[in-house]
């Protein structure tokens, strides 16, 4: 156990001496243990105390003082002196107890030559001191030589080993203390806990002490039986003869093993056997006696039980269900086993074998059940040879039967043999058996099955791959014809352009010239979409990231859109919060731009007129842009189709739209490679509104 310094030594003793102490001889000191607490302080200097430990700057030298002294303790020898910035001198010496260092004793501080007062006054000046009352305390420092430094030492080291020697005794004291409260717990836990009954008496057979298992076995409490003659508890006959025995103890001798007969509580007889002894006093006097005594009353009525059962026997053979049988083994004249004989038998068995206790009794094994069929001798042998029960099956072929038998030694040369028919439970197993073979084979077709299906999947795997190599193929070629259809289709829309330029004053041509650039760029965009579709699949069109603005994009994207809405006589209207004007993240812009063309060209495509708003807003799983149209609407059965490839709405409203059906499923394709999700909400006649999220920011 880890103690204090306090705990060992008397603090108010050494207060009290080092207050004569610097009665007689200025004689400045404390005790400090480890943990900084001061517990004896006497004529600590006002210098210290009013004037350098006081101001925050001054007290920063003291503490150099302090932390000096506390690294280098460990090399006191005895003690160790260190002179502070404001020139007095300390003494800290290490209170060792028992190898254990539990604190320092403190000496100081003092002077070892006369102060220089011109110092003092200058010390006074930089730290604000009143000059007169600081030369006072100074004043009042004592001045000590070497030689008494070193005399006051040798003094101190004394002292230590006084104080030393004094928390050693304390500290032995206490371990012993601790010690002994151990033993005593110990041994009061194993007293108050043991089965057996405990006891101490007096010279006049007076219980002074009982321990708790004298409850349990009596039924009174401790507290009952306490003071009262162990005779109270006895029949007039007992008490008699165990006061002789009680006698025999006060004269110095022992008993053990001594039975006699106590009473409960509730009037039960007690057989107890007492192991006693005498108890002396420091004087070598007896004066009382102890002891154990140990509750035999369940082997005494056992005892008594076993005289009476004979008849238990037979009427718990008479009554088991299983067959019964006690064989003795018969040996030869060099006690090799030959034969066994029955010696008596139940009316189960009887009733089992077909063979009567009649014809059973004294007859030989061998002729009655047949040594091939019932190899008892040998089981007997082994079970005489290991001293275990042992337990085995067998069939009689006469009675058409299986038996479970068991057979348990009773005393040399005799067993005791159940029989258990298990004629049905065998016929079970043997169907169990049969319906385990019929699993079997089922499971070795299921197996060759699954083997089955596994090659059908490796197939399908392989087919998938051939599919996924196949559109992949397609989606390279389609990019590669796009390209090449779009170079020749850029010169018709050019030259249609042209014609039309050239031949402005023919009507027929500037109509053709319009038709032909119209379907031109029609088809234009188609291929465009294409291409678009294409380098997504084939992953030949990876995201390029950059530092984006959306606020940007959403207005170069209603610029674009403006003159077509003023066509339409479709207002467009713009919606981003003032906080996000100038917010950016990294992304691919022209992706983001190219989501936001198709919604918006959707957008005026299905709006015959009215508002087409364009907006975004932060959202907690990132940027949310939406473009919202007042137009016809999308039945509710047909939008979980409208990002389908190739899938248009057709409104009863509207004329069939052109296009081929591809922009929408282009934007979701985009969306989802920037690591967002797009979605869309309406209602037929109240316009529509697509949504998107942009999540996945480098």
């Amino acid at each position: 156990m880890k103690y204090i310094l306090q705990e060992l030594i008397d603090i108010e003793q050494f207060q009290s001496l080092q207050d004569k102490l610097n009665e007689i001889y200025s004689f400045p000191s404390a005790i400090i243990d480890n943990e900084g607490n001061i517990l004896t302080a006497t004529a600590w200097q006002d210098v210290c105390t009013k004037f350098h430990r006081v101001h925050p700057e001054s007290e920063k030298e003291c503490r150099i003082s302090d932390q000096y002294i506390v690294d280098h303790i460990n090399e006191a020898h005895p003690a160790v002196s260190y002179k502070c910035p404001h020139g007095l001198v300390d003494n800290a010496t290490p209170i060792i107890i028992d190898g254990i260092h539990y604190g320092n004793f403190f000496t100081g501080q003092f002077f070892l030559e006369p102060p220089d007062l011109d110092f003092f006054k200058a010390q006074a000046g930089k730290y604000g001191f009143d000059e007169k009352e600081y030369l006072v305390a100074i004043r009042k420092v004592p001045v000590w030589t070497n030689e008494q430094l070193t005399s006051y030492l040798f003094f101190i080291k004394g002292l230590i080993e006084v104080i030393s020697g004094i928390g050693l005794k304390s500290l032995k004291e206490k371990e012993t203390r601790e010690s002994l409260k151990k033993s005593e717990a110990l041994y009061h836990d194993l007293v108050e806990t043991a089965q057996d009954l405990i006891w101490q008496c007096d010279s006049e057979g007076r219980y002074t002490y009982l321990n708790p298992a004298w409850e349990e076995v009596f039924g009174y409490t401790v507290e009952e039986m306490l003071g009262k003659k162990f005779t109270d508890f006895q029949t007039p006959e007992w008490a008699e003869r165990d006061l002789q025995e009680f006698a025999r103890l006060m004269h110095g001798n022992t008993v053990k093993g001594l039975e006699t007969v106590h009473i409960a509580k509730d009037g039960r007889e007690i057989n107890l056997i007492f192991n006693a002894k005498y108890a002396r006093d420091i004087n070598g006097q007896v004066i009382g006696t102890n002891g154990t005594a140990f509750n035999v009353t369940g082997y005494r009525k056992t005892q008594k039980a076993l005289s009476e059962s004979e008849v238990q026997y037979r009427l718990l053979i008479n009554s088991m269900a299983e067959g019964v049988v006690l064989h003795e083994v018969i040996y030869d004249n060099r006690h090799m086993a030959i034969d066994y004989r029955i010696v008596d038998s139940n009316p189960s068995f009887e009733r089992e074998t077909g063979i009567k206790a009649s014809m059973a009794k004294n007859q030989l094994g061998s002729k009655l059940y047949g040594a091939a069929e019932a190899p008892f001798l040998d089981i007997y042998a082994k079970v005489a040879e290991t001293g275990n029960p042992t337990h085995f099956e067998t069939y009689f072929s006469p009675l058409e039967k299986h038996f479970d038998v068991s057979v348990f030694s009773h005393k040399r040369g005799w067993f005791a043999t159940i029989f258990t028919d298990i004629t049905e439970r065998k016929r079970a197993e043997i169907q169990l058996q049969k319906s385990n073979e019929v699993i079997q084979a089922q499971n070795e077709e299921f197996q060759q099955l699954n083997e089955e299906l596994s090659q059908m999947n490796d197939a399908l795997i392989l087919s998938k791959e051939k599919a996924e190599e196949s559109d992949r193929l397609k989606s390279a070629f389609l990019a590669n014809m796009s390209h090449e259809i779009r170079t020749p289709l850029n010169s018709i829309i050019g030259f249609s352009e042209l014609l039309a330029i050239e031949d402005t004053e023919k009507e027929e041509v500037i109509r053709y010239s319009s038709i032909i650039h119209s379907s031109g760029n029609r088809l234009l965009e188609l291929i465009n979409l294409l291409i678009d579709i294409s380098k997504i699949e084939s992953g030949t069109d990876p995201v390029r990231y950059s530092p984006v603005r959306p606020a940007g994009i959403m207005h170069e994207v209603a610029d674009g859109f403006r003159l077509m809405a003023s066509e339409k006589c479709v207002k467009m209207l713009l919606s981003v919060p003032p906080e996000i004007q100038d917010f950016s993240f990294q992304s691919d812009s022209l992706k983001i731009h190219q989501v936001l063309s198709n919604l918006v060209s959707n957008a005026l495509k299905f709006n015959p007129g009215g508002t087409v708003e364009m907006g975004m807003n932060l959202h907690p799983e990132g940027i949310l842009f939406y473009v919202r149209d007042l137009g016809i609407g999308i039945p509710a059965d047909k939008l979980s189709k409208v990002f389908d490839r190739f899938y248009q709405v057709e409104s009863d409203h509207l004329p069939r739209s052109q296009g081929a059906g591809l922009g929408l499923s282009l934007c979701k394709s985009m969306v989802e490679l920037l690591g967002g999700r797009i979605w869309v909400k309406c209602k037929v006649g109240k316009g529509s509104t697509f949504s998107f999220i942009l999540t996945n920011f480098k």
